[in-house]
């Protein structure tokens, strides 16, 4: 006796041929014509099957035979409706079966019935290359596909992966009004030329992220504590308050040395230096980690918040400095007045080499060619910059929009080699696309093709990560990045960051 399990497939008619040719060989000995037939009919046993939404599985003794195994294969996630069922029959009634099925197939149909690609749906060669076709076959054919895709999947468009804003939330209807007041004051001082302050375009982008509530008058106060300390610093070492390179050498102090200031009541205040806060540095858990606001008032910053701080105290002296990019960092330098260029690391207080930024490991030549790493940006360059932060907050606080895009164009206005603003233009172009497919509820890979514009927006998207890998972009994981850091405390790098510090040092006292 034989035991069957009957179970749905829903009209898979490759399922349902599979089993008619693995129960054949099941039944060899005792079902010799069968066997014999088993090519012939089956198609025919097959348009039975599909037909009846049935799919024969044998067992024995309770247990699998590997046709069941490979049967479920086809399909793992289905869960059939139809309660399995065990039933019986003698051998003979195998034959009349079959016998029946070919009459069946031949009196519907007039025909075998032939397993081609069925209609609305695209055929795939063995390369995996999209067959299309043309004229009003292929229009009916778009058709048939949309339409299939509607019953398969709900109607209702699907909800992109990427936040986007909304315009009715609370939230933005309170604080979006923040970040377009920011854009805009530092569009206009941009434009005036004259007027470009890191300190202030610092504050209107960091007041922004922070909905308003960041006192103006508390930041210059503090601000104004750093300076009062600089300018202590000149005086103790007596060193000329006018020489550029006297100044720079004040502020690094700042970043280098624990200061011991004697109060009027005859008390010692201890002032230690800013330091890098190593717990999450690239401010993925907490992005006010990121804020220069947030290293006044702590002491602890990272490689965004520190060297726009010294920026800005450069300019309350009114000498340059510039702000130079490596993957994952940015850094300080100046040029003294004999023309000489330091790099100055603010993250642990020391001169370093060209030789240490390239040592990072994760410069290409390519970077190095286009001129995103270790070029120096100036105050209306970095000013610009402000419009990616600007773009990076408003998307962390409210979701994507076009905001993005403005941001990204204004920075490009004012400084096109800035490779963060194709960073920032890649995510959208994602997200854009990601919410194109989301329109028509994700369609199946092969589908894509009928609709132009995903593809339109798959080639956009795609031509704005060609332009960011071409320029030399690399993204430098956090734990490499902090082992290169602390390596500038080690070996040779830490001898020749000594020695440059003490030909500087001497330099600004002869």
């Amino acid at each position: 006796m034989q035991v069957f399990h009957i179970i749905d497939t829903h009209g898979d008619p490759t399922k349902s041929k599979f089993c008619f040719f693995a129960i054949a060989p099941v039944c060899r000995k005792k079902m010799l014509p069968l066997n014999i037939l088993s090519g012939f009919l089956s198609h025919a046993f097959s348009t039975f099957a599909s037909r009846k939404f049935l799919f024969v599985e044998k067992t024995t003794n309770k247990s699998l035979t590997p046709f069941g195994k490979l049967a479920k294969e086809l399909k793992p996630t289905h869960k059939t409706k139809t309660p399995a069922k065990i039933f019986s029959l003698p051998t003979p009634s195998w034959v009349v079966l079959c016998f029946t099925t070919v009459l069946f197939s031949i009196a519907s149909f007039g025909q075998l019935p032939n397993y081609g690609v069925p209609h609305g749906q695209v055929q795939q060669n063995n390369n995996n290359s999209i067959h299309s076709h043309n004229g009003q076959d292929s229009y009916r054919e778009v058709e048939t596909i949309k339409k299939e895709t509607k019953k398969t999947k709900p109607k209702a468009v699907s909800a992109s992966r990427f936040r986007f804003s909304d315009v009715n939330s609370v939230d933005y209807k309170l604080n979006a009004g923040n970040y377009f007041k920011a854009f805009n004051e530092i569009n206009t001082m941009l434009s005036a030329d004259t007027s470009i302050t890191t300190k202030r375009a610092v504050y209107i982008v960091e007041n922004a992220y922070l909905k308003d509530k960041l006192p103006y008058d508390q930041y210059l106060k503090i601000i104004q504590k750093k300076v009062d300390l600089i300018k202590y610093i000149l005086k103790k070492e007596k060193l000329d308050s006018s020489n550029p390179d006297a100044i720079h050498y004040a502020i690094q102090k700042l970043y280098s040395d624990t200061l011991y200031i004697k109060q009027p009541n005859g008390t010692i205040k201890t002032i230690k230096p800013f330091h890098y806060d190593f717990n999450d540095p690239f401010g993925e858990k907490d992005p006010t980690k990121n804020l220069v606001t947030k290293l006044l008032v702590t002491g602890s910053g990272q490689c965004r918040s520190m060297p726009l701080l010294y920026m800005i105290l450069a300019e309350e002296f009114k000498i340059k400095s510039y702000v130079s990019y490596s993957p994952q960092h940015s850094f300080i330098k100046f040029q003294t007045k004999n023309g000489n260029w330091y790099n100055f690391e603010t993250t642990n207080g020391r001169l370093t080499t060209d030789a240490f930024v390239l040592g990072s490991g994760f410069i290409k030549s390519e970077a190095l060619k286009s001129g995103i790493y270790n070029e120096p940006h100036n105050a209306k360059q970095v000013v610009a910059n402000l419009f990616i932060d600007l773009a990076n907050n408003y998307q962390e606080q409210f979701g994507y929009d076009n905001f993005q895009q403005k941001c990204v164009d204004q920075n490009i206005k004012y400084n096109p080699n800035y490779v963060y603003s194709k960073v920032v233009q890649s995510n959208y172009q994602t997200a854009l696309t990601d919410l194109a497919l989301a329109q028509e509820n994700y369609p199946l890979l092969e589908y894509i093709p009928y609709y132009p514009f995903i593809v339109e927006q798959f080639k956009k998207r795609d031509a704005f990560y060609d332009d960011l890998d071409n320029s030399g972009f690399t993204s430098m994981p956090q734990e490499a990045y902090t082992e290169w850091l602390k390596s500038l405390k080690q070996g040779q790098e830490k001898q020749n960051s000594n020695d440059l510090k003490i030909k500087f040092t001497n330099q600004i006292k002869q």
